[in-house]
């Protein structure tokens, strides 16, 4: 059963532009379902061509084989014809193609899925420059998480700030938090009833991910080295990466490191971090941190689905929520990074919006103290203008002047 996406009214703004529609996103996301649900709901005439099936690839050898594939399909070059492909990415050259379509064809409208940003958008900006948007669909957000756990719960969440809600909304959503912190929000795997469902829904997308992505399209050489870099990532999520212990650790010179964490990065696995600086003298400059898109994922790599309140680890698992709810909702215009002095004081997100600073301090803790606002404090102490919020399930148990609370489900 189709569940609304929060990307689907923006596709179909999209309908009205004649510019190419692209949809990039990992496996297992939702493309095909919100693809077909497309096709679906636009009146005009169209087709969906599933480019995953080896023998539809055929229909793109050449220009003409698609004009004539389309024509007999019912393209009428005085009316509107919306074509749908998806998994474009599997054909090779299809961007020439599709440059000749959108050239030559102005009533034509095409949206296109793919897996990988890796290939596709190196061979699109030569391509199809001027000629295409692009539109990224992650596992669900927090939001669509409860939208599709309970609709009814989803829709008022939606309108309504968290710290209006009643104490048992909060609650029934604190509870989500954690479902969502150990499995994820892969569509597939939140609609599974049973954890032994969702564990195996897991399995499957991330074995079709090395046998697909890693294997066959990304002809990765040594893939056991990456699924090691992989574990390695998980089992250090938001910690500073160390380039010389993952080289000596899985036997591969720096190079090739670096190219592995760019195909796990454009494949939408993980996302790399930089550190936030503008004193090379007193603050870290090199560095980044790790963490996954999404946190059923990591916790995949790492064999590890135990309850939330029995793990160790449960505190990075709140900074990757909160970093997956930024990444899901930030525009293009939003810098990603953390910040870390050379006397250690440390937080975990800096938000970086047309000039604007925002410091968020995750915490999984009962109580709060003031000692674990010492970082955000002397960040706005040095950066005057920043916001400093910490993102707690409990409220702070004593106010400190200019620093915001929120709820941790309220990104």
């Amino acid at each position: 059963m189709y569940k609304q996406r929060d990307l689907e009214m923006s596709l179909l703004e999209a309908l009205d532009n004649r510019k190419i529609t692209i949809i990039l996103g990992a496996r297992q996301t939702g493309k095909t379902s919100l693809l077909k649900r497309l096709k679906e709901i636009i009146s005009h005439k169209g087709l969906f061509i599933d480019l995953d099936i080896y023998e539809n690839r055929g229909i793109f050898s050449s220009y003409t084989e698609l004009m004539n594939y389309l024509e007999f399909n019912g393209y009428d070059e005085k009316e509107r014809f919306v074509l749908f492909l998806d998994e474009f990415h599997t054909v090779k050259g299809i961007a020439r193609i599709l440059k000749n379509l959108y050239d030559n064809h102005p009533y034509v409208k095409i949206f296109a899925t793919g897996s990988s940003s890796l290939e596709i958008v190196s061979h699109l900006k030569e391509s199809l420059a001027g000629r295409k948007t692009i539109y990224h669909l992650y596992p669900l957000s927090f939001e669509e998480f409860v939208f599709f756990k309970d609709e009814e719960l989803g829709a008022g969440f939606k309108k309504t700030p968290s710290q209006s809600l009643p104490e048992r909304i909060r609650s029934q959503l604190n509870y989500l938090v954690r479902e969502f912190c150990v499995f994820g929000g892969y569509p597939e795997v939140v609609l599974s009833p049973s954890e032994d469902g969702k564990k195996k829904i897991l399995r499957d997308i991330f074995d079709l991910f090395v046998k697909k992505d890693l294997l066959e399209f990304l002809n990765i050489r040594n893939p056991e080295a990456a699924l090691n870099i992989l574990r390695y990532l998980a089992t250090n999520i938001g910690r500073l990466l160390n380039y010389s212990d993952l080289c000596s650790i899985n036997h591969v010179d720096i190079n090739t490191l670096k190219r592995y964490l760019t195909i796990l990065t454009e494949t939408y696995v993980i996302k790399l971090i930089s550190p936030f600086y503008t004193n090379k003298n007193k603050e870290v400059v090199k560095s980044p941190k790790a963490y996954f898109n999404d946190p059923g994922a990591r916790n995949y790599f790492i064999r590890d689905f135990s309850g939330f309140e029995l793990r160790a680890d449960n505190g990075f698992l709140i900074e990757n929520f909160l970093l997956c709810q930024f990444i899901k909702k930030a525009g293009y215009l939003t810098q990603i990074k953390f910040w870390r002095d050379k006397n250690g004081r440390e937080i975990d997100f800096i938000i970086e919006r047309e000039g604007e600073l925002t410091a968020y301090e995750a915490k999984y803790k009962k109580i709060i103290k003031r000692q674990d606002f010492a970082s955000l404090l002397y960040f706005k102490d040095t950066y005057k203008n920043a916001r400093i919020n910490i993102v707690n399930e409990t409220r702070p148990k004593q106010d400190i002047e200019d620093l915001s609370y929120l709820a941790y489900y309220e990104i």
